[in-house]
């Protein structure tokens, strides 16, 4: 058996996959329970400054690889 605790009620003996405890997590999005941020059907309010950048662009954003803005990793040219 699983001797780690479950990573959604904090019990022994299954993973949170299997667990059958009502989900008590709130969403980072409006504080709710019952779903997850991504799912959250209620509007963002949080500041635009707080929000998380979508899409896939490299603006304002920094290699990992050579540490200079306007590209992604995977087609730095150095």
């Amino acid at each position: 058996t699983n001797q780690r605790p479950c990573f959604k009620c904090g019990q022994v003996g299954h993973f949170a996959r299997d667990c059958t405890a009502p989900d008590t997590r709130a969403c980072f999005r409006c504080g709710e329970t019952g779903h997850l941020a991504r799912d959250c059907p209620n509007e963002d309010t949080r500041p635009e400054s707080d929000r998380a950048p979508r899409g896939r662009g490299a603006e304002g954003r920094n290699c990992f690889k050579c540490g200079q803005p306007g590209h992604f990793a995977r087609d730095c040219p150095n």
